[in-house]
This record gives structure tokens, sequence and C-alpha cells, in this order.
């Protein structure tokens, strides 16, 4: 599960038909797949989430994990984290 902010959620709605067809076309795809996308109020606010397929759950081995947010601003993970950030994957390619 992951938060999304309004914009996004609304994107995500602009996009859907497409990835729908490009995920049809594409089965061997690694683009994660959204299993559904949900806004719910809480109070006056709108709290918008989506839910995505793990891509931990595969018969792939996986030698690096990234948590890649598309920033610089902090993004490089200490000697002891296990998964690597933005800056990691920059200085690594």
């Amino acid at each position: 599960i992951k938060s999304l902010k309004k914009s996004e959620y609304y994107f995500f709605r602009k996009i859907f038909n497409d990835y729908y067809e490009y995920l049809k076309d594409h089965q061997n795809t690694l683009i994660n797949r959204f299993y559904g996308m949900y806004g719910v109020k809480h109070n006056k606010d709108m709290i918008y989430f989506i839910v995505m397929e793990s891509i931990f759950y595969s018969n792939l081995n996986i030698d690096t994990i990234y948590d890649l947010k598309g920033s610089t601003k902090g993004r490089i993970s200490k000697d002891t984290e296990k998964v690597l950030k933005d800056n990691n994957w920059t200085n690594s390619n």
C-alpha cells in the first residue's frame, strides 16, 4: 500500500486505460501491477492510496534493493543499511 497525493491519484486515473493495455500486451513486464486505488474520506480530508503487487514475491533473484524517490537531497544510505537510495543508484552507474 502506498499513499498518494491528490495529483498522483488523478494522474493514475488518467493513464489507467493505457497502463492496463500495456500490462495485457506485456505480461512479463517488471512494472508493478496495481490492484486497486482508493480515496477514503477521514473527517473532512480525503486520503488517497494505491494497492500494488509486491516485487519481492517473485522467483527472481534480487541482488540489490533501491528505495528510489526521484530526489537527491539526503538520499544516500548509510553503510549499515541494506536498502540503497537515489544517490547510491546514481553513483553506481
